[in-house]
C-alpha cells in the first residue's frame, strides 16, 4: 500500500523537569517525557510497537531510566493515580503503551496493553528489572523480537483530532535516543491499510540559530533555548527576553554624570556618575610631556611597560 511516510514520526513531549525530591523517590535531575507517533490522519491507528533482528527498534538512554515501586510496571496498568499522595513517584513511572496512560476503561471501548517477548532476551528485564531498579532501554533486536500492542478492536490506538498516539512514558536524568518500529492501520483499516514503518526518535535540543545554546544536531525544539543579555532590570539595557547574562549591563545615572577623578583637569566634585570625559594635563612644569619616557612625542606601549617596572617604587625626596 503506498504511503506518505514522512506524515508519519515520532514526537517527544517534555511533561515535566527536574522533578526534584519526592515523598518516595529522589527524582533530582529527571524529567519526564512522552513518545507519540504522530498519524497522517485522525482515524490512523497504531497498533503494535515490534522489532526483530531483522526490523530492529532500540530506545537507548545515556542515563538511567525510573521505574516507580512497588507501584508500576511494564505497562500504564500499574499507574494508580488514588495513590499518589502516599506514592507521588507513581505518576512519573516508566512504561509502554498504546494510547493510554492508565488502566484500560472497558467503557471507553479501551483494552489492555499486550507484551510479547523473547524467553531467552526477553526485553522487559533490561527496560523494568526487578525490584525497582533503575532501567537502561529498550532492545528489540533478537531473532524472535518483540511488541507491545492493543488489539485492533479497540480504541487505544485510534489517533484522534491531534493526531497523536501515546507509546511510552519515559523518566530518566539522560537523554533518548534509537528507532522504533510501528505497525499502523490507515484509516483504522487493519484488513487492506496495514503499513509498518521504522521512525526514527527526534533528537532534542534548542533549533533556534540566534540562540546561545543552538544545536545543529537538533530535529525537535525542546524548549532549552537561552540568549544572551542584561538581565538587571535597573540597566539601561536591560533585555526582558535574556536568559542568561552575558555582563553588558549599563547602569542608569541617578544624578549628575561628569568626571569623577581628582587628579583629572575637569574634575567635578559635584558629579554622581563617571562618564568617562576625564581630561588630563599631561606636560610638567618646563613644558615637557612628563611621561613619554622614550621622548617619541606621544605616551605609548613602550611608556607603559616602563611605567608598570617602577610601579610601586617609593619617590625620592
Amino acid at each position: 500500500m503506498a504511503v506518505n511516510s514522512s506524515q508519519y514520526f515520532l514526537v517527544i513531549e517534555t511533561e515535566a523537569t527536574d522533578i526534584g525530591q519526592l515523598l518516595d523517590a529522589d527524582l533530582t535531575g529527571y524529567n519526564t517525557y512522552r513518545i507519540y507517533v504522530h498519524t497522517a490522519t485522525a482515524t490512523d491507528q497504531v497498533s503494535a510497537i515490534y522489532g526483530n533482528i531483522d526490523e530492529p527498534s532500540q530506545l537507548f538512554c545515556s542515563g538511567d531510566i525510573f521505574q516507580s515501586s512497588p507501584l508500576g510496571g511494564v505497562t500504564p496498568e500499574g499507574i494508580t493515580p488514588d495513590v499518589w499522595g502516599a506514592f507521588p513517584s507513581n505518576q512519573y513511572d516508566s512504561f509502554v503503551t498504546i494510547g493510554i496512560d492508565e488502566p484500560a476503561l472497558n467503557d471507553a471501548g479501551e483494552g489492555d496493553i499486550n507484551i510479547i517477548e523473547s524467553t531467552i532476551t526477553p526485553w522487559t528485564e533490561l527496560f523494568e528489572p526487578e525490584g525497582g531498579d533503575s532501567g537502561s532501554g529498550i532492545m528489540l533486536t533478537d531473532i524472535t523480537g518483540g511488541s507491545w500492542f492493543a488489539l485492533p478492536n479497540f480504541s487505544n490506538g485510534i489517533a484522534g483530532e491531534d493526531q497523536q498516539v501515546l507509546i511510552a512514558q519515559i523518566t530518566t536524568n539522560g537523554t533518548l535516543t534509537g528507532n522504533l518500529n510501528a505497525q499502523i492501520f490507515i484509516d483504522g483499516d487493519n484488513i487492506n491499510g496495514t503499513v509498518y514503518l521504522d521512525l526514527p526518535l527526534p533528537i532534542l535540543g534548542c533549533t533556534d540559530e540566534s540562540a546561545a545554546n543552538f544545536n545543529a544536531d537538533a530535529d525537535q525544539d525542546d524548549g532549552s533555548c537561552t540568549s544572551s543579555g542584561c538581565l538587571d532590570p535597573n540597566a539601561a539595557n536591560f533585555n526582558a527576553n535574556a536568559t542568561t547574562d552575558d555582563g553588558s549591563c549599563q547602569h542608569l545615572c541617578i544624578g549628575l554624570a561628569g568626571c569623577t577623578y581628582p587628579d583629572a583637569e575637569n574634575y567635578n566634585p559635584a558629579a554622581n556618575c563617571e562618564n568617562g570625559t576625564c581630561t588630563y594635563d599631561l606636560t610638567d612644569t618646563a613644558g615637557n610631556c612628563a611621561f613619554d619616557h622614550d621622548d617619541n612625542g606621544s605616551i605609548g606601549s613602550s611608556d607603559l611597560i616602563y611605567f608598570l617596572s617602577i610601579f610601586g617604587s617609593t619617590c625620592s625626596e
